[in-house]
């Protein structure tokens, strides 16, 4: 059984060296593949023949494993598109030409390159040092397919990239450029030469604009560059700046003291009539220490200015301690040494009240005796109806401290309040007094 296929002219035809036409295409599928990615390749098992009686058996079953392994390795894509040398073309076509696979073309020139290929590949050259002043910028982005760099750089900056030097961020600014249809699969890591000073180089590119310079910026199909600037490849500076002073003072600065500094306290700001006030305080000098011997003045102030009221002197430790006169009305308060005083004191006088009644007949009265109160400070008598408080009736104090309050008996036993108004000698007081109901009137009607 003869197929028409002569073997020996299929091994000649893969022994021979590779033609320009067949290296046209090398740059190409060496980007693809290095886009793709590595992948495990077919397990292939190589029989020794025994003899050439063997492989004669064989025949037809030798010739279509020899097609098949072609077109599991990638030929047959070549095949259809006529992309194999003319030897190699006519012997597939002699086994694959029932389904479809094109004869070889004789008379296409050897040296011609197909529309639909690149340009020739130019000789790889050694990786560029680092730029010290100026960036190369980077091809254009792809539209559909990766396009392989012929210099391929880490050092390629993006030309929407903000220079290093005005921007620490190396993320670029500018809108990125559509993805193309391809692999979405991470590229590997190609060897990339020693990075100059400051440069931090990743392993794995991405297809997203990198705080680092990519090794391979050409494998990765990318819509927009990979590359950042090489001036500044982390996405934060090395160096920050402290906003803290850098140095701290070891110990506390100490103000200098006020001159003859006064520090005072008064017992309380709401006085009874009759009750005295102490003052007390510290004399010091302009650098702190106390002042034995000073003579404090206590001055109380009135309608015609301050005058003194007491006098004292201050002990070894600066301190002294004077006493008011008892309080017969609200008075301010402060302490002199010299030249020097202190803030005043404000003590309010608040009277004290002390009421009686008395109810005669349908008649009842209220007696008051005020103590502290100023002679004419007015006075008011107040009861509670429907759950207000109202005034009965009002008068003024007396030289003599009293009021007397007449008014007419309630029906039931009832509590007044007395009340003393409030003005600038002293402050508003009040108390409260029960008032006995009147005697029942007798009937003017006879009884039978």
């Amino acid at each position: 059984m003869n197929s028409g296929f002569d073997e020996h002219d299929l091994v000649r035809a893969l022994n021979a060296p590779p033609t320009p036409t067949e290296l046209a295409d090398e740059a190409t599928y060496r980007a693809l593949y290095r886009a793709e990615g590595p992948t495990a390749a077919p397990s292939v098992t190589l029989l020794r023949p025994v003899s050439g009686r063997t492989v004669r058996r064989v025949g037809t079953a030798s010739t279509l494993a020899v097609a098949f392994a072609l077109a599991g390795a990638g030929v047959a894509a070549a095949a259809y598109s006529s992309h194999l040398p003319a030897p190699v073309q006519g012997a597939v076509h002699r086994v694959l030409g029932p389904i479809g696979v094109p004869p070889a073309d004789p008379q296409a020139p050897v040296d011609q390159v197909e529309a639909d290929q690149v340009a020739p590949p130019q000789p790889e050259a050694p990786p560029a040092p680092a730029p010290t002043g100026t960036t190369t910028e980077p091809a254009a982005s792809p539209t559909g397919e990766p396009t392989p760099s012929s210099t391929p750089s880490p050092e390629a900056t993006d030309p929407t990239t903000p220079d290093a030097t005005a921007s620490p961020e190396a993320a670029p600014t500018g809108a990125p450029a559509p993805l193309p249809t391809g692999s979405a699969e991470p590229t590997p890591p190609a060897p990339s030469p020693t990075p100059a000073m400051g440069e931090s180089p990743t392993g794995t590119p991405t297809g997203t604009a990198s705080a680092s310079p990519s090794a391979d910026p050409t494998a990765s199909p990318s819509g927009s560059s990979t590359t950042s600037p090489s001036a500044s490849p982390t996405a934060s500076p090395t160096t920050t700046l402290s906003t803290s002073p850098t140095a701290n003072p070891t110990a506390d600065v100490t103000p200098p003291p006020p001159a003859n500094a006064i520090i005072e306290a008064a017992v309380g700001h709401r006085v009874a009539p009759g009750q005295t006030t102490v003052f007390s305080g510290v004399v010091r000098a302009p650098d702190g220490s106390a002042v034995p011997g000073a003579r404090v003045v206590l001055q109380q102030q009135t309608d015609g200015g301050w005058r003194e009221v007491g006098v004292g002197t201050t002990s070894q430790d600066g301190t002294v301690s004077l006493t008011s006169a008892p309080a017969d009305r609200t008075a301010r308060y402060r302490i002199k040494v010299q030249d020097v005083r202190s803030a005043a004191w404000r003590l309010v006088l608040k009277p004290t009240l002390t009421a009686s009644s008395s109810t005669s007949g349908s008649a009842a009265t209220v007696s008051v005796a005020v103590a502290g109160g100023r002679p004419g400070s007015p006075v008011l008598l107040m009861t509670r109806r429907d759950g207000e408080q109202v005034v009965l009736t009002s008068t003024s104090l007396g030289a003599n401290g009293q009021v007397l309050f007449s008014v007419p008996a309630p029906t039931t036993q009832s509590w007044y309040v007395v009340r003393i108004v409030p003005t600038g000698a002293h402050a508003g007081a009040s108390t409260r007094v029960l008032v006995a109901p009147g005697a029942p009137q007798p009937s003017v009607t006879p009884s039978p």
